[in-house]
This record gives C-alpha cells, structure tokens and sequence, in this order.
C-alpha cells in the first residue's frame, strides 16, 4: 500500500505524546475493522483531526489533502510519501475524485473531509452546515460505503500547552454507521440526497457520543 510504512511509523512516533498527555474516548472504532476498499467522511473542527483518526482507526487512511500543503518541498514529499491525495478545493477537484476512486476501488481506505474545511460554529454540519458532494460520487462509482466520523477536542491540541505531561486533554471520537450512496440516475439530485444522508448520520453520531462521553453542546467549538 501506498506509503504504509511512514504511516505506520507516524502512528507509532504519536504514541508516546499521546499517553502522556491525551486522554481519548473512542467510540465504535470497530465500525473501521473492514476489509476491502471504503470512504471515511470525517468532521473538521481542526488540522489535528486525521492524526486522531490515525491513532484510533485499525487500517491506513489516505486522506484526500489541501493543495497548499504541497508547495513546500518537503512537506509535499512526506504527504506523498504517506499515501495522502493532493485536491484543490478552489480550483479542479477533478483529479483528486478520480484518484480516490482508483484508490478505493484498490482496497484502500480514503479519508474526505466533506465540510471542505475547517468548520466551526455554525458552518460545522453538526450544527446544520452544509457539505460538499464530491464524497458522494466516489461512493456512487466505488458502490462502497462511506463511514461517517466525527471528531471532538482536537482544536485544543493546537495550543503547544496541551502536549504538557499530564495535561491530559480530552478528545472524542466516534464512528457512525455507513452510509450508501443513494439510489438512482448519477445527477447532482442523487448526490443532495447522498449529502443529506451522510448529514443526518453525522448528526446521529454526535448525539450518541454526547450521551456516551457526557458532552455539553458546548463540545462543538
């Protein structure tokens, strides 16, 4: 697989840090024990989401990854180097789409952020923001389903004191129950009623985890 040894590698140089000084509450990880290729649609509430991921889910995820990220060197070669996909949000999606496909039709595990970035407050989709439809038309063609994540807390481990020794700080992860593409013709009518989908499944999710973990509404920044 693309990349698999530095993923894993990354996995386990986060570790240490995250025993020290992270306390996670998982919630249905086993809903990522799968084999063959799927899709995992995740919140985005901060740039520290795919590492939370990465530690709890059991299989590589190759996440479809902003395009600046790529414009230095080095930063572009580690992303390659893990497996990540280059997409441009603002410009052609194009190639990043089709070659999630081809990914995911290879067995592998590709990680959208349907809200198309970092969405807080009211633009998160927990709060009724909208999301894009691209990951729609990669479960459409693939005929795999898409996981929905969401993800909580991660926004505090931006901030250098959150990664203190016994700082402990609190993130929240649940895995909802997949989601297939709707059925009909491949139009832009189908992939609203796949977004809707996926929408309510995220909202779902978040009540079940804040009952499980005791959350206030307040957990959403």
């Amino acid at each position: 697989m693309p990349g698999a040894a530095l993923y894993h590698l990354a996995r386990c140089a986060f570790r240490v840090p995250k025993a020290a000084t992270v306390r996670v509450t998982t919630l249905h990880a086993e809903r990522a024990r799968r084999r063959g290729g799927f899709i995992i649609a995740c919140t985005h509430i901060s740039h520290m989401d795919p590492i939370a991921v990465m530690m709890t889910c059991p299989r590589q995820v190759r996440w479809l990854t902003r395009i600046e990220f790529y414009r230095r060197r080095w930063p572009a070669r580690l992303l390659h180097a893990s497996g990540m996909i280059p997409v441009d949000r603002f410009g052609n999606s194009l190639p990043a789409i089709r070659a999630a496909i081809r990914a995911v039709r290879a067995g592998h595990v590709v990680g959208i952020f349907p809200e198309g970035g970092v969405a807080r407050g009211g633009d998160t989709v927990l709060r009724g923001g909208a999301i894009k439809q691209g990951v729609g038309v990669v479960a459409r063609v693939t005929g795999a389903p898409i996981v929905p994540v969401v993800v909580l807390g991660t926004e505090r481990l931006q901030r250098a004191r959150a990664w203190l020794p016994l700082r402990r700080t609190r993130v929240c992860i649940a895995y909802g129950t997949e989601v297939m593409a709707a059925p009909g013709p491949p139009n832009r009518a189908s992939r609203l009623r796949t977004a809707d989908r996926l929408a309510a499944a995220f909202r779902a999710t978040y009540r079940e985890l804040q009952s499980h973990a005791r959350l206030g509404d307040d957990a959403v920044p």
